[in-house]
């Protein structure tokens, strides 16, 4: 076959197996858990991998799962990425009405892409003529959320590292893989596909501030006031905002988890999660330590304690300038150029993508696609194109999978000789370890 029989042979596998894709995601948008919950949506993936009849690996990062499927000769490993888990949105239309789990962000449609791109190109005998092996890798944990219920799990010795790349990069899972390629389905998308840019660096934080319960109409001279310390340390941290500088994309945000147990009494305990999220992980570094004197300040105004941990964040995508041409040109063939969205290298997103960390180690692509409405992890997100968001992104994926490992991976050989990474996988691990700390802090005997 030619490369252009190839990509049409594993396009019309696809198609034919796109009704059973697509109602996959849709299993799995109605069964949302949340990160290293995935147990079910894990175990109803392996059972459609069964049925794909995909060899795979599992359970690896608790929910995590590794599939591979070999080419017709050996050659380098194009890893295909989908995530497991939802988000916390408890008033989207399709949460779990327990959880409040959700598929906000459109995991669930990468996990179609990634089977029907490996199927498309094993079933169509496309996979026998290329030099080299698919790795359908289906990951927990994207969004860094529920850090008290991950600080448990790492506490278990379950977890170390707090999402799915992370811990597969931790694990060796992808010890033997040479690059990846994975999507989003953006919501009220600029354009058909939105190609290149980067992501924010970030650190993620667990505080908890402790004070001394009392009466709140009784004794409330003998309290000490937990709920006034986070309210003084967020008042301090918003004070920050206008230092940031323009252009680095620097964030700081928070939710509180408790802030009291009943009305009557003064709050003994308040935690709360914060995000600190900048362009470079220099910058982050910078801005954690701020936000760091703010929360304790909090302690401090009120004689209180206040313990803080940090925990290593992801770090800013890289997108390979020549897998991501690929993938541009291969997605020419569904919609006009024009439409589509290039964005340069210095353009940062103010979120932020486990695959970043990947990206410093391997060569990475990390596009979006149309296909959904609402903004992402928002309650008005939802996939309504299925084609452009399943089936169209498994044939884009397929065929920039054929152009990488076809003519004996002539293609997979010139990113990898290009490509220089960042960080080797000890650097790597050497370097989020480092980000983390733990901190107690007590004011409460100062006078």
């Amino acid at each position: 076959m030619t490369v252009e029989e190839m990509k049409a042979a594993a396009s019309e596998q696809i198609d034919k197996r796109g009704e059973e894709l697509v109602g996959l995601v849709k299993e799995i948008l109605h069964n949302p858990e949340s990160g290293f919950r995935e147990f079910e949506t894990s175990k109803r993936v392996q059972k459609q991998m069964d049925q794909f009849n995909i060899p795979y690996e599992a359970p690896i990062a608790l929910t995590g799962i590794k599939g591979m499927v070999k080419g017709g000769s050996p050659g380098p490993t194009i890893a295909l990425f989908g995530e497991l888990d939802g988000g916390i949105i408890p008033s989207h239309l399709h949460a779990n009405p327990q959880t409040g789990a959700a598929h906000g962000c459109g995991h669930n449609a990468q996990i179609g892409m990634a089977l029907g791109a490996t199927i498309g190109l094993r079933d169509s005998g496309v996979l026998d003529l290329l030099s080299g092996n698919v790795a359908p890798c289906i990951l927990p944990a994207e969004e860094l959320i529920e850090v008290e219920h991950r600080l448990g799990l790492k506490e278990q010795g379950k977890i170390e590292f707090f999402s799915g790349k992370q811990e597969f990069i931790r694990l060796g899972a992808l010890d033997d893989v040479d690059m990846v390629v994975m999507a989003h389905v953006r919501g009220s998308a600029e354009g058909s596909f939105l190609i290149g840019g980067s992501t924010n660096c970030h650190v993620a934080k667990y505080v908890e501030f402790f004070g001394r319960q009392a009466h709140a109409a009784g004794n409330p001279h003998e309290g000490i006031n937990a709920l006034s310390a986070a309210s003084v340390a967020q008042h301090a941290m918003h004070a920050l905002r206008e230092t940031f500088e323009d252009g680095k994309t620097m964030r700081v945000h928070w939710v509180l988890t408790r802030a009291g147990d009943e009305l009557n009494a003064i709050p003994a305990q308040v935690n709360m999660e914060v995000r600190v999220r900048a362009n470079v992980p220099e910058l982050v570094a910078e801005l954690d330590n701020k936000v760091n004197r703010c929360l304790r300040a909090g302690a401090l105004a009120v004689g209180g304690q206040v313990r803080i941990r940090t925990v290593p964040g992801y770090l800013p995508m890289i997108n390979n300038p020549d897998l991501q041409e690929l993938f541009r040109s291969n997605a020419a063939r569904f919609e006009d150029p024009s439409s589509m969205v290039i964005y340069p290298p210095d353009y940062v997103r103010g979120g932020s993508e486990d695959l970043g960390d990947v990206s410093y180690i391997k060569p990475c692509i990390h596009p979006y696609t149309a296909g959904a409405v609402g903004w992402n992890h928002s309650d008005n997100y939802d996939i309504v194109d299925y084609d452009k968001a399943v089936v169209r992104m498994a044939k884009i994926f397929s065929m920039t999978i054929i152009d990488l490992l076809s003519d004996n991976a002539a293609g997979a050989k010139r990113v990898m000789s290009s490509y220089t990474p960042k960080m080797s996988k000890e650097q790597y691990l050497a370097f989020q370890r480092a980000r983390a700390m733990d901190g107690f802090f007590d004011y409460a005997a100062e006078k």
